[in-house]
């Protein structure tokens, strides 16, 4: 397969792998939206965008300099998955610290366990950082048949 053929090949993917992300997120929305009072639904929209921020944190953009480095060896690997974990703890205790103050600034007291609850996935998914980075490398290198 010629070097043309795979990029087309790998863009079709990826432009379809993208719109299905964005599908499937765009349909639990709606769901989640017709399942939840509006109250509810936009403390879950509070605490998903403080989530996003503390796991800009988490990341710290090592899992895209793993990806981009070439001679990446299992001692960077290593040092980027422990590195992430310990970052994703700091973030994890922080966000479960701030839960009061941020139930009592959007004055709403269902905040206070569904902060601390999503804390907790703040650490969990440190530990996926370096996976997700590794894996496109290692596909992209698997021998073609």
């Amino acid at each position: 397969m010629s070097l043309k053929k795979k990029t087309v090949n790998g863009l079709l993917w990826s432009t379809l792998e993208r719109f299905a992300v964005q599908g499937v997120t765009f349909i639990l929305g709606i769901f989640i939206a017709r399942q939840l009072s509006p109250s509810d639904y936009g403390d879950i929209a509070i605490i998903t965008v403080i989530f996003a921020i503390f796991n800009v944190f988490v990341d710290s953009g090592f899992s895209s300099a793993l990806v981009r480095k070439l001679d990446r060896t299992e001692s960077d690997n290593s040092t980027v998955f422990y590195f992430n974990i310990v970052i994703g703890l700091i973030a994890s205790v922080c966000f479960f610290l701030l839960a009061p103050l941020i139930s009592s600034f959007f004055e709403s007291t269902s905040l206070l366990a569904v902060a601390r609850v999503v804390s907790v996935i703040v650490f969990i998914s440190s530990f996926s950082a370096v996976p997700q980075a590794i894996l496109p490398a290692r596909i992209a290198f698997i021998p073609q048949t």
